[in-house]
């Protein structure tokens, strides 16, 4: 079962609608920030709080999400390192999977 953006997106966002944060601690997905590769996408997120104030987000709000192409699984990514070494990791994950 392959999925496409639409389906992936709106995946993420029932996922980050499942927070039951306060709504200024709500994650928001930040569209222009969404990366796509050839095995998944890669979506991040922030809140109302950070976009409005700069307050601090709520514990692993910020990790960023990955939604496999091939199956639509969802992956919430850790916040150690990077999206770019993230994606890093992933790229030589996929390439040898190949």
């Amino acid at each position: 079962m392959s999925i496409n953006y639409k389906e992936a997106k709106d995946l993420v966002e029932k996922h980050l609608a499942s927070n039951e944060s306060e709504e200024i601690h709500k994650p928001i997905l930040l569209e222009n920030k969404i990366i796509e590769k050839d095995y998944g996408w890669f979506f991040q997120f922030t809140t109302k709080a950070w976009l409005e104030n700069k307050l601090p987000m709520s514990p692993g709000s910020c990790s960023p999400i990955l939604i496999l192409k091939e199956k639509g699984i969802l992956i919430e990514l850790g916040s150690a390192y990077s999206i770019e070494e993230q994606i890093y990791r992933f790229d030589k994950r996929y390439e040898y999977s190949v």
